[in-house]
């Protein structure tokens, strides 16, 4: 139950930080692109 609560916690954790990551991607490509053109 513990291990099954832990699994989750962490799958939650990483799917919020890998939004997060291509959230900031997105925003530095965009920003590169807009500096560009």
């Amino acid at each position: 139950m513990v291990f099954t609560l832990g699994l989750r916690h962490t799958f939650v954790v990483w799917q919020r930080s890998l939004a997060l990551v291509q959230s900031f991607a997105v925003l530095a490509s965009s920003a590169s692109f807009r500096a560009v053109s």
